[in-house]
């Protein structure tokens, strides 16, 4: 099992016009490309990349096929309208890029946990009031039992 954190794959990417045209212009290569990029960005502190040249040429490396060039991965940051850019700030003067959608994505994700967390706390406290008052009632009748054999024996003395 994978310690990876999960995150919604868009099962009909293929067919977004933004898609589409990176798979017009770079083929099944920019499509990997794009796919590449949404995991990195997802890992990603803050779910965003850095658009400085060492960050940029760690990512052409860290691909490791050399169809890709630099060229082609700044196109689709770019050009594409896939991903937004983000102000510099002062751990990087380029700025960044990351995904509305992903982001957007993230936020529903986080909602349902949050949702469900609290859900199970209460269904929990909910199981420990019943747990406690079923508890009780069993005490009294065994303890009704225990008195009622004590009454036994003493008449059988």
């Amino acid at each position: 099992m994978s310690n990876s954190p999960y995150y919604p794959h868009d099962c009909d990417m293929w067919n977004d016009p933004k898609i589409i045209k990176v798979r017009r212009k770079y083929g099944l290569l920019g499509y990997g490309l794009v796919n590449r990029l949404n995991e990195l960005l997802r890992v990603a502190e803050y779910n965003r990349i850095g658009m400085d040249d060492d960050t940029l040429d760690d990512l052409v490396f860290d691909i490791q096929d050399k169809a890709v060039a630099r060229e082609i991965l700044d196109d689709i940051i770019l050009h594409f309208k896939l991903y937004e850019r983000e102000d510099a700030d002062e751990d990087n003067e380029f700025g960044y890029f990351y995904s509305k959608r992903m982001r957007r994505n993230i936020e529903k994700m986080n909602e349902i946990k949050q949702k469900r967390s609290y859900a199970g706390q209460m269904s929990g406290k909910a199981r420990q009031v019943l747990n406690t008052s079923s508890t009780s009632v069993q005490q009294k009748r065994t303890s009704k039992k225990k008195s009622k054999s004590k009454i036994k024996e003493k008449e059988t003395i």
